[in-house]
């Protein structure tokens, strides 16, 4: 091997070592370990889109919060409740339909991707049909809230029917309506 071979070859030995020696023993570069993926939460009101794949696209709102949920297809006619877990990004959850003024009607799994204060996005499966739910978060979910907020006499009349609701500083909330009469709840904590 003539001086400059030998002198090259050294200094790429050189080099490949000094290389070996910045990426660690380990052989895999950054020693750091990979972040842990943070739970997102589902926690908030959000308002979409329901696609059945039977009856149609109907618009949706959601209450969801530790666990549950609570969700209203006017259009639809359906009031849906379950309870829900999310692991990472990964949404789960069981619900019940239940007909608007009627009974349970149907029930089945959802599976989606929820980021948080952001967007949820699922696939569900039930005994009758399949679809998917598209909604996103209402900023209505960060504001504060009191009481003082919704205290007073609320009325409601449709045709025939009235419905008058009072709700006291206290909490306690008394009713009545054009057919079944007057209702009283006492405040929480009573």
């Amino acid at each position: 091997m003539t001086k400059i071979k030998k002198t090259m070859a050294m200094v790429l030995i050189l080099i490949a070592a000094m290389m070996m020696a910045a990426c660690g023993s380990g052989g895999g570069g950054d020693s750091t370990p990979a972040p842990t993926p943070t739970t997102q939460s589902a926690n908030g009101v959000w308002s979409g889109t329901l696609v059945d794949n039977i009856n149609g696209t109907f618009a949706l709102g959601c209450l969801i919060y530790e666990g549950e949920i609570i969700s209203v297809s006017e259009d639809a006619g359906r009031i849906y409740k379950g309870t829900y877990t999310v692991s990472g990004n990964t949404f789960a959850g069981n619900v019940n339909a239940y007909e608007i003024g009627g009974g349970l009607v149907d029930s089945g799994t959802m599976n989606g991707t929820v980021v948080e204060e952001v967007s949820l996005t699922a696939t569900f499966q039930s005994q009758a049909t399949t679809g998917s739910i598209s909604v996103t978060f209402d900023q209505v979910y960060n504001r504060d809230s009191a009481l003082s907020y919704v205290e007073g006499t609320w009325t409601e009349v449709d045709g025939t029917y009235s419905m008058n609701l009072t709700i006291a500083a206290t909490g306690g909330i008394t009713g009545s309506d054009s057919i079944r009469g007057g209702v009283a709840l006492p405040p929480a904590g009573s």
